[in-house]
This record gives structure tokens, C-alpha cells and sequence, in this order.
């Protein structure tokens, strides 16, 4: 409930610092894709989900910290920071990142996403994007997680492959992120150099007609089903191979997140769950603190007219 009077506390905020955008015009197509009203409510959720206070009240509960935690605060926080950008980077974050795909098996399934040989990039590009991405999860995660130096120089975080168990989790985590009020733009059987998909083509002149055809494609990267559909069609191996969770460790260099067994099995327990729907006591008291808010936000507005 604390997540949700925040999130919809901010939320007209944020509408209102996207709409500024529109003000500047790109000389072609925008960087920043503008999400609807829900897909921004959903972006808060997790940005005030994962917040510091939030954060130490779970952690205060569930002291040590257990691997599951640590994975989905990971497949948020990436999520999070590249979605917040186009799906260039969200392509980015799940292919280079949470997979192990190649810079050029990653450029391969960004050309199939926007479906125009003119918008094609190179590894120059792609390698710069995927590097500013590895900053931030650095930067979030801290001493968490390390990184290595793997062929060619390539800068990796120290990852392995999932057990059974936690590629169910990985899944599900991106399946509830995928973004709302978007379908799956790609048929079960289908030839890339045969037949185009009209919901991942842009052919308009004006920039911001393009954000829902980015949120389709944010959709295709995101969604484990339409990410499987994808993959084969541009005969890639399938996403369940080419998983890799990063290896967490405490400051001594002990790896927090354990090894499955033989089985594919933790010695811990998975700690996520369905939430509950809230009940009707409940829903008016978020309704009574958002009305709260909103009376103080306007006492303060006159006081500082006033003054």
C-alpha cells in the first residue's frame, strides 16, 4: 500500500515532465520513448519499489539477504534503466546482459525490431550502449557483483547459468514487467527475410507517433514468450540456453547467491508471491492519502503565491 500511494502520488508529475518533451523536435526520431499514463504508473511501481527506504524495510525482514532477492532486484533494476531510455537499450539489457548473446546476434535482433534497413547500427554503437548499461548496474549493485575480462577485451559481469528453478523466476519477472497495455506483435511461425511485421514498422513522419511501435518492440525483447518466437525465427539459439545470472558476492569475496545442486535446487527458498488484492477498507484508505497529499501540495502552492 506504501508503494502504491507513492507510485500514484507521482504520477501526474511524470505526465506532465513527458509532455514537456514534445516541445523539442528531433532532427529524426527520439531517443526517450513516451510511455501511456498505466505504462508510467507501472515504471514508478518499480522505481519506488526498489527506492532505499523500501528497500531497508525488506531487507530489515529478511536479513541475510538470499539469492532470489538479489535476482529480481537485478531483472527490475535492468529492466528499469533501459526502459526508461527506447528499446534499443531494453534489447540491449536482455540480450548482452541478462543473456549471453553476441554484440552481433544482439544488432540481428535489433534490425528485426525496428524493421528498417535505414535505423541499422554498428558494433561501435551497440558496444557503447552496452557499456553504459554495465555502469549503472555497477553503480547499483556496488560490491554485489564483479565483473571479467572475456575475449577480445569485452567487459562481462562474472555470471553462470541459472538452475531450472531460477530461470521460472527470471521468466515470470519479465513477464510482469513487460509492459502494460501492449500485446505480442510477432506470430508463432514466421520468415524475417520473407514478410515484415507492420506493428514493429514505423513509416510516419513525426517522431512521437513512433513511441507506441517502440513499446511493441520493448514488448517483443521482454515478454519470455514472444523473446523464444523472435530468437527462432532469426535462428538463434533459444533464451533458456543463453541465460546468465550474475554471481553475487559479500565483501569478502563469498559468493551470496549458492550454487544449485545436481537437481537444479538452492539451499534456499524462493521468497517471492502472488500479491493479494486489496480489499475495499484498504483501497479507501489510499484514496484518503492520495487526497491528503493533493491538500497539502495545494496549501503549499498558495503559501508560496502568497509569499
Amino acid at each position: 500500500m506504501r508503494v502504491t500511494v507513492k507510485a500514484l502520488s507521482h504520477l501526474d508529475d511524470l505526465v506532465t515532465e513527458q509532455d514537456r518533451r514534445r516541445f523539442s523536435q528531433p532532427r529524426r526520431y527520439r531517443t526517450k520513448v513516451s510511455k501511456s499514463r498505466s505504462q508510467l504508473l507501472q515504471h514508478l511501481v518499480c522505481c519506488v519499489a526498489e527506492s532505499p527506504q523500501i528497500r531497508q524495510r525488506r531487507d530489515d525482514r529478511t536479513t541475510p539477504k538470499i539469492a532470489d532477492d538479489l535476482l529480481i532486484r537485478f531483472v527490475v533494476d535492468l529492466t528499469r534503466i533501459a526502459a526508461r531510455r527506447s528499446s534499443f537499450y531494453v534489447n540491449l539489457g536482455i540480450s548482452r546482459l541478462l543473456h549471453d548473446y553476441s554484440t552481433s546476434e544482439a544488432r540481428a535482433i535489433n534490425d528485426f525490431l525496428t524493421q528498417n534497413p535505414e535505423r541499422m547500427r554498428n558494433d561501435t554503437y551497440f558496444r557503447y550502449g552496452k557499456g553504459l548499461l554495465l555502469k549503472e548496474m555497477q553503480h547499483r549493485f556496488g560490491s554485489l557483483v564483479e565483473t571479467t575480462r572475456e575475449a577480445r577485451g569485452e567487459l562481462r559481469l562474472r555470471s553462470r547459468r541459472p538452475s531450472p528453478r531460477q530461470t521460472v523466476l527470471v521468466n515470470e519477472c519479465l513477464r510482469l514487467l513487460t509492459p502494460w497495455e501492449t500485446r505480442c506483435p510477432v506470430p508463432e511461425s514466421f520468415d524475417p527475410l520473407q514478410e515484415a511485421l507492420p506493428e514493429l514498422c514505423f513509416a510516419g513522419d513525426h517522431p512521437d507517433d513512433e513511441h507506441p511501435v517502440d513499446m511493441r518492440r520493448m514488448h517483443t525483447v521482454l515478454h519470455p514468450r514472444c523473446y523464444v518466437k523472435a530468437t527462432r525465427a532469426l535462428g538463434l539459439d533459444a533464451p533458456a540456453e543463453r541465460l546468465r545470472i550474475p554471481r553475487f558476492f559479500t565483501g569478502g569475496g563469498k559468493s551470496r547467491c549458492p550454487e544449485p545442486d545436481a537437481r537444479g535446487r538452492s539451499d534456499t527458498a524462493i521468497t517471492h508471491r502472488q500479491p493479494r488484492v486489496l480489499s475495499i477498507e484498504e483501497t479507501a484508505t489510499i484514496d484518503a492519502e492520495l487526497r491528503a497529499i493533493a491538500q497539502r501540495r495545494r496549501r503549499w502552492s498558495i503559501r508560496q503565491l502568497s509569499s
